[in-house]
């Protein structure tokens, strides 16, 4: 099966050689790898042409799309020729047999009922300290009780938020996809693609991985083993500025994939009301300001959202 491999990026330059360099370092090689570049500057194409001078396996496309990477995921799928496309994000370092075991559970899978797969990452660093460690447990512990997304079974919960299969041993069924990590079969792009219909949109990769669960199998493996460094550098996804335009588009886009995604129950309301509660309240106990209005600004903006939504649980 030939694997096309989606790289969107923002001024990040030696993140994404370094990227390039795991992916052509595969035991088995990507059919292509499709860059798509958002940066202000020329420089990480430079650096890329310099890198691999000769490779043409290498497409480079300029990004028009300087505040949307959910439209960048859909250029590099139209831009793909392969039978599975492997997202990556810029800052992510895959393990030399990465590409082969996500091939494998593809071609496993006969009767193709198997949409999306992602990897392992293994860099999931502990805490080295005891107030750190008390503090990502309260974290942790917070998310738990106001639904909010954090590490679990790969399930949404009934607020709309996810949980990601980190360290599991075992190959298992999921919903949710992590986004630095995530391949697709090419058919399941014949019925869906990313969603640019609401630009504010920040979190297209949870919304995407839930539409195609609808109809596909989504599948975490533990052999397929990737490092995600989380560069501090301008990011792509999502390609904001200040901490307060993020949660103010992390509250509307969780409505948003609420609505679309889920039925229209009191259980998923309320769900997803306590998770807004959460929100607020780890914005208020970090004494984090910008959160905090970012919060209060996405509840009072939810009314536009509405003209917005396809109908409901359309995938």
């Amino acid at each position: 099966m030939r694997v096309s491999v989606v790289i969107c990026t923002k001024n990040r330059v030696q993140e994404l050689v370094n990227c390039v360099k795991s992916v052509f370092a595969q035991s088995v090689s990507p059919h292509e790898v499709i860059i798509v570049d958002a940066s202000d500057k020329d420089e990480a194409y430079l650096k890329i042409r310099e890198e691999f001078p000769k490779d043409s396996r290498l497409k480079y496309i300029r990004s028009t799309h300087v505040s949307h990477i959910t439209a960048d995921r859909n250029v590099g799928v139209r831009n793909s020729s392969g039978d599975i496309i492997l997202f990556l994000d810029d800052d992510t370092i895959l393990d030399k047999d990465f590409i082969k075991e996500i091939v494998e559970i593809f071609e496993k899978d006969s009767e193709k009922g198997i949409g999306g797969v992602t990897g392992n990452i293994i860099n999931i660093d502990e805490p080295k300290t005891v107030m750190r460690k008390l503090r990502v447990n309260l974290s942790l512990l917070m998310k738990r009780i106001f639904l909010l997304p954090t590490h679990g079974n790969g399930r949404f919960r009934s607020s709309g938020c996810p949980t990601f299969l980190y360290g599991a041993r075992e190959k298992k069924d999921v919903e949710s996809l992590s986004g630095c990590n995530m391949a697709y079969r090419k058919q399941v792009f014949n019925y869906l693609k990313f969603d640019e219909d609401f630009p504010e949109l920040y979190i297209d990769d949870e919304d995407f991985s839930r539409r195609v669960s609808q109809r596909y199998r989504n599948v975490y493996t533990p052999n397929a083993k990737l490092i995600h460094r989380r560069s501090p550098v301008g990011s792509a996804s999502p390609r904001v500025a200040t901490p307060y335009t993020r949660t103010r588009r992390t509250v509307k886009s969780r409505y948003y994939l609420l609505k679309k995604n889920f039925p229209h129950t009191l259980k998923h309301t309320l769900a997803f009301w306590w998770s807004v509660v959460g929100m607020f309240g780890q914005a208020v106990m970090t004494m984090n300001l910008e959160n905090v209005k970012g919060v209060i600004s996405g509840v009072s903006e939810m009314k536009e959202i509405g003209s917005k939504l396809p109908k409901r649980n359309a995938p």
